[in-house]
């Protein structure tokens, strides 16, 4: 329920996406995780780590947030950047990807026995309200 309530820019982002297509109710009773589960102030920050510290890190993250997924076997994962995205899939769109105005905004992939649809980073890229739209609407389609 955290991206519900969540009063940050990617909570707020998700509930709008979700508001849009009258699913905010699934919104609600969804988990959220992260490919990696550390955080640091910045992307800068983070790869400043000791390369071999970075790599431990996020291998322990990957393999855990694995174990979560096949023991709750989801329908759906929204994978929330390209790097997410790449990550989960290994980089295999299943479909052609959808573009907006000026990149990819849907990817679908698979992992383990869920579908993944990828979807930019609703922070970091600037999407118009037209990109957001198809979003949504690929988000609609799936649920």
């Amino acid at each position: 329920q955290l991206y519900a309530v969540d009063n940050y820019r990617l909570g707020k982002s998700l509930q709008g996406i979700f508001n849009e297509i009258g699913k905010s109710n699934l919104l609600k009773s969804s988990s959220g995780s992260s490919v990696v589960f550390f955080q640091s102030p910045s992307m800068k920050i983070w790869k400043e780590n000791p390369k071999e510290v970075k790599i431990e890190l996020e291998e322990f993250s990957f393999r855990e947030m694995s174990n979560i997924v096949k023991k709750m076997q989801p329908k759906l994962i929204i994978a929330i950047g390209k790097d997410a995205f790449e990550k989960i899939t290994n980089g295999k769109d299943e479909k052609a990807p959808t573009f907006g105005s000026w990149c990819r905004i849907v990817r679908h992939g698979s992992f383990y026995h869920s579908m993944v649809l990828g979807i930019p980073h609703l922070t970091g890229a600037h999407l118009s309200k037209e990109d957001l739209k198809k979003v949504s609407q690929a988000l609609a389609a799936e649920i």
